[in-house]
């Protein structure tokens, strides 16, 4: 989604979250598919399976372009997790 200007607003606008599908993407060449989950379905499959989250973070995207970094800053952009397994 752009603004009259052309810049970038909504660059992956996220909706119907809750739901889950899949998209076919072309990238770098190779045909990707990509599914969307909510957080909640990856989280509850891990712990029905006995792991234990240990670490969780959301790091800030970093870019020497730091329009480009503002940008990413508007959405979430990596988690980072450490399970364990009991």
């Amino acid at each position: 989604m752009r603004d009259d200007t052309g810049r970038a607003i909504h660059c992956h606008p996220v909706d119907n979250y809750l739901e889950e599908w899949a998209e076919w993407f072309d990238w770098n060449g190779i045909r990707v598919r990509n599914w969307h989950r909510p957080l909640s379905t990856y989280m509850r499959l891990l712990l029905t399976q006995g792991l234990r989250l240990t670490f969780f973070d959301e790091p800030a995207a970093i870019d020497k372009d730091s329009e480009r970094a503002n940008e990413v800053r508007r959405r979430p952009w990596a988690l980072v997790m450490e399970w364990r397994k009991d």
